[in-house]
């Protein structure tokens, strides 16, 4: 399946949102339709469970040409949880095309801890996601396969990387014939490094690893959506640039919608669902930080991103696919990840990230 076959909403800007940490509803979706019109907004990440409430919602978004992307919700998902295919039937009856099964699994955080504490973690979740698969693709749906947290308890890589070969191995009848109408959930969370930062895949930019990976390591390229995106106020994990303020999270959240909504990314990002529209005033605060709409950060209130993203000319994102005889230039960080020039970073087994001349380390663990 070609990129260009799969499904993009109408109008398609590459600008998404992720709508809150907890529960959805069309009376939420209804209040704040206008709001989204008015960012460009034709993505929608929100959380999936099995509710009439956020059912309605996903109908509600897809009625006005804004795509859910469901991720289908259960606490510690991995490696157990298996979404079935009337269940998620009804999520793509509603409208919606793609979903998540599972969440940044290389964190211990997100599973049952007997399960994680057996060891070979990437490969569980590889057969959790040949089941999920099984189940999402005969329903209608498009399984992603799981985002990872930048970093994490197992790297990002070193995870991935093991995942896919143990899925490869035991794929029937083939890697290729299980990932045909698949894709790709990414969180290219940036910490506090501008937007064009290359020295580690902690990036925007990490993004084109996967897509590197999968090209180069089986001759696959599926598209991506990233269902949690951009920069948070008060992230400082490197001290070699600046913390995030209210302002600059505007200034380089502003840097992503221009750079995907201009084509300046490869092909195979649809997307970037920024992290995160609301805290207390979608009913869950537990990232009130980051609510666009109700952050708590420094002096409160909406965040500056939102005026500037309402002021910014939104257009088509354009695709090189459709413009063959005028291509885009290269892609921001064009080969980035190519033959891994850039003597990039990785993750040994169990290793927490830490950055190059700080003593800081973290496990990166962002968003739910």
């Amino acid at each position: 399946m070609k990129l260009q076959d799969y499904p993009r909403p109408k109008e398609d800007t590459g600008i998404g949102l992720h709508w809150s940490a907890g529960d959805s509803n069309a009376r939420q979706v209804s209040d704040h339709l206008g709001f989204l019109k008015d960012l460009g907004v034709k993505w929608v990440k929100l959380l999936g469970k099995g509710s009439h409430d956020d059912i309605a919602a996903c109908q509600l978004l897809a009625a006005n040409d804004i795509d859910p992307v469901v991720r289908l919700y259960l606490d510690r998902p991995p490696p157990d949880y298996v979404p079935q295919r009337d269940y998620i039937r009804q999520y793509v009856n509603a409208g919606a095309h793609y979903f998540e099964g599972g969440n940044e699994p290389n964190l211990f955080d997100e599973w049952q801890m007997d399960r994680w504490n057996a060891g070979s973690q990437p490969n569980q979740c590889a057969e959790q996601f040949l089941l999920f698969a099984g189940q999402c693709k005969p329903a209608g749906g498009i399984p992603m396969l799981p985002a990872m947290s930048p970093g994490g308890h197992i790297g990002h890589e070193t995870f991935f990387t093991a995942m896919m070969a143990h899925m490869a191995a035991v794929a029937e009848p083939s890697l290729a014939a299980v990932l045909e109408g698949c894709a790709i959930a990414t969180h290219p969370r940036p910490m506090n490094h501008p937007i064009d930062y290359i020295q580690d895949t902690v990036s925007f930019l990490g993004y084109q690893w996967y897509d590197y990976h999968l090209k180069n390591t089986y001759g696959i390229q599926l598209p991506q959506i990233a269902t949690e995106h951009g920069y948070e106020p008060g992230w400082g994990d490197d001290n070699r640039y600046p913390l995030i303020t209210r302002e600059l999270h505007a200034s380089y959240n502003m840097a992503l919608v221009k750079t995907v909504n201009n084509g300046e990314v490869y092909d195979c990002l649809f997307a970037g669902c920024f992290w995160l529209l609301g805290g207390n005033v979608l009913g869950n605060g537990t990232f009130q930080p980051a609510a666009w709409l109700d952050s708590n950060y420094e002096n409160g209130g909406e965040l500056p991103i939102i005026a500037a993203l309402k002021a910014y000319p939104k257009k088509i994102r354009p695709f090189r696919w459709d413009q063959p005889s005028e291509p885009p230039g290269p892609a921001l960080g064009e080969g980035f990840h190519r033959a891994q020039a850039m003597n990039l970073i990785h993750f040994a087994e169990n290793e927490m990230w830490h950055f190059q001349g700080t003593s800081k380390e973290t496990s990166l663990a962002v968003g739910v």
